[in-house]
C-alpha cells in the first residue's frame, strides 16, 4: 500500500486503524445511499465484467507498471467516477487507497481549474483480462473559493499527499469514506480542515438560486456535525502516530460503528 503522509510523517495505515474506535464519531444524518456512495463495487460497463479474482495490487502500482489505465471524472463537487482498464491478459484485483485526491490537469484546463476533490477508498474490485471496470465514488472539495468540478474539467487520481500534508484531513477522508456520514457535515469539515475557513465563515456561506434569493449553504445542524467530524478527525491524528498498536488488525472493508 502507497504511503500518503510523506510530507507530515503520519501513516496512512496508522491512522486507518484508528477507524476502529470510531464509533465516538457517529452522525445522527448518515449520508443518503445512493449508487455514488464510497467503497461500493459499481455499475460495470456493458462488457460484463469477470468477477474471478486475479493478482492483487494498489492501484498506483498497476499504474506505474502500466498494467492498467485509470480516468478520474470528477462529476460534480460530491460525485466522482473511476475508470479502470485492465491492459494485460490476466485477471487482477485492483487496490484503492483508505484515502485519495483528485487533481485537475492544469496544463489543459488552466484559467478555471475546479477544486482539488478527496475521497476515502473502499474493497478491492476484479477486472477481467482487457476488460473495463466503473467505480462510482464519494467525493470532498478541497479547494474552497474555486470552481466546482464538472464533467468538463480534466482530472486526474493522486495519491492524498499529493493536495493535502495534513493527517486529519485523511482521517476524515477515510471516515467519510465509509458512507455512514452526512455530505454537507464532512464538506464543512474538509473546508475548515484543509482551507482554514472558520465556523463563522462556513455558517455565514449562502447560496444563490437563479432568481437571486440566498439560502444558507449549510444548516445549523450540518455545522454542529461537521464540527464534531473535524474534532474527532485531529484526536485520532494525533493520538494515533505512525507506529500506533493494533493498526495491523485494521480491516480496509470494514463498516465504521454508527
Amino acid at each position: 500500500m502507497t504511503t500518503f503522509w510523506s510530507r507530515s510523517g503520519v501513516g496512512l495505515a496508522a491512522v486507518a486503524a484508528a477507524l476502529v474506535a470510531f464509533s465516538a464519531w457517529s452522525i445522527a444524518a448518515p449520508r443518503e445511499k445512493s449508487s455514488a456512495a464510497a467503497g461500493e463495487t459499481a455499475k460495470v460497463d456493458a462488457a460484463k465484467v469477470d468477477t474471478a479474482a486475479g493478482e492483487a495490487i494498489d492501484v498506483f502500482d498497476a499504474i506505474k507498471s502500466e498494467q492498467v489505465d485509470v480516468k478520474f471524472i470528477a462529476v460534480s463537487a460530491n460525485k466522482a467516477n473511476l475508470i479502470v482498464e485492465n491492459k494485460t491478459k490476466k485477471p487482477l484485483t485492483i487496490k484503492l487507497p483508505e484515502a485519495f485526491a483528485g487533481v485537475p490537469v492544469l496544463a489543459q484546463f488552466a484559467a478555471g481549474a475546479g477544486q482539488d476533490v478527496g475521497g476515502g477508498g473502499g474493497p478491492a474490485f476484479n477486472i477481467a483480462p482487457e476488460k473495463t471496470h466503473k467505480v462510482e465514488l464519494a467525493v470532498l472539495c478541497l479547494d474552497h473559493g474555486k470552481p466546482d468540478p464538472t464533467a468538463r474539467m480534466p482530472y486526474e487520481l493522486k495519491p492524498i499527499s499529493a493536495v493535502s500534508d495534513k493527517p486529519e484531513v485523511s482521517a476524515l477522508l477515510v471516515r467519510y469514506g465509509k458512507g455512514d456520514v452526512a455530505t454537507k457535515a464532512a464538506q464543512a469539515a474538509a473546508w475548515h480542515l484543509e482551507n482554514g475557513m472558520s465556523w463563522q465563515e462556513l455558517a455565514g456561506k449562502n447560496i444563490e438560486d437563479p432568481r437571486g434569493l440566498k439560502s444558507p449553504y449549510f444548516t445549523k445542524r450540518e455545522i454542529a456535525q461537521g464540527m464534531k467530524l473535524a474534532d474527532g478527525a485531529v484526536a485520532f491524528a494525533k493520538e494515533h502516530a505512525a507506529g500506533a498498536p493494533g493498526f495491523e488488525s485494521f480491516s480496509p472493508g470494514a463498516k465504521a460503528s454508527r
